[in-house]
Order: C-alpha cells, then sequence, then structure tokens
C-alpha cells in the first residue's frame, strides 16, 4: 500500500494499491502493509518486508486494516486526506478510504451517508456533530483540507 497524491479540489493522498514488484511500495523501518486475495471481494491483510532480492517475508496477519492503512500512511508523513466542504447549513466530507468500524458507527450515528458513494460520503445536517467526527479522524492519522 502506498499514499498516492492526486489532484482534485485540492491536493490530496488517498490509498493505492501496488504490485509487489513496483519499487515504490510504501514502508515504515522496512515494513509494509501488504494484500492477497482470498477470493471475489475479499483479502487478507498482513505485515511483511521486501529483501534486497525482493523476497517477501510474511509477517502477522492484520485484524483492522483499514486503520493500519491510516496509521501506516501517517507514520509515513503521507497523511490520507479528508475533504470537507460546506454548503448553506451542511457539511460534505469526503473519506479517501472507509473507515474502520468504530469511526463508521459514530459517522452513521451523527451523520448522513450519500447512498451512491458506499461510505465515501457522509453529510452532515447538524454542523455541531462536526468536531466530534474531525476529532475520530484526526485520531485515525488523517489530514483534514477544506474546499470550496
Amino acid at each position: 500500500m502506498k499514499a498516492a497524491s492526486h489532484a482534485s479540489h485540492a491536493a490530496r493522498r488517498e490509498p493505492a494499491w501496488l504490485s509487489i514488484a513496483n519499487r515504490h511500495v510504501a514502508a515504515w523501518n522496512g515494513v509494509s502493509l501488504f494484500r492477497t486475495r482470498l477470493g471475489q471481494n475479499q483479502y487478507r491483510y498482513f505485515l511483511g518486508k521486501l529483501t534486497r532480492s525482493r523476497a517477501l517475508l510474511e509477517g502477522p496477519v492484520v485484524a483492522d486494516p483499514l486503520g493500519m492503512q491510516y496509521g501506516l500512511a501517517s507514520l509515513l508523513g503521507e497523511p490520507l486526506t479528508v475533504l470537507t466542504r460546506t454548503q448553506a447549513n451542511l457539511i460534505v466530507v469526503t473519506l479517501p478510504l472507509t473507515v474502520p468500524r468504530s469511526v463508521r458507527r459514530l459517522l452513521s450515528a451523527l451523520f448522513e451517508a450519500d447512498p451512491k458513494t458506499y461510505g465515501y460520503v457522509w453529510l452532515c445536517r447538524q454542523p455541531e456533530c462536526w468536531p466530534t467526527i474531525k476529532s475520530a479522524l484526526q485520531e485515525l492519522g488523517c489530514e483534514i483540507a477544506n474546499y470550496e
């Protein structure tokens, strides 16, 4: 996994999965997050290290791959970017990746999911709830960027 910068409304970083052969695989102290396909839309996530000969040393399975992706990006100094914009009394929050279950539950309780975006865009109709969600996203290591 690597945090990749993409141009959109603002400069932002979102995750991108790379081939093991790619020399730009993100690593913290030589350790990277990898995934292998188990079936259609099913993956096994694990920590691993590539040797100089590009052999993969497989480490432990990751129980919370979403949290790990946010955390690894933050450790690498390339935090994933959450975009926000305000229109009237509505705050629109666009996530670079779905969030771990605990944050998703908080979002579900305080925000409304945009049904067309599979949990990537959330609508806040009560702006006083935004600081709570913003804090949870910052605990994940996210960068919060506002665009108008």
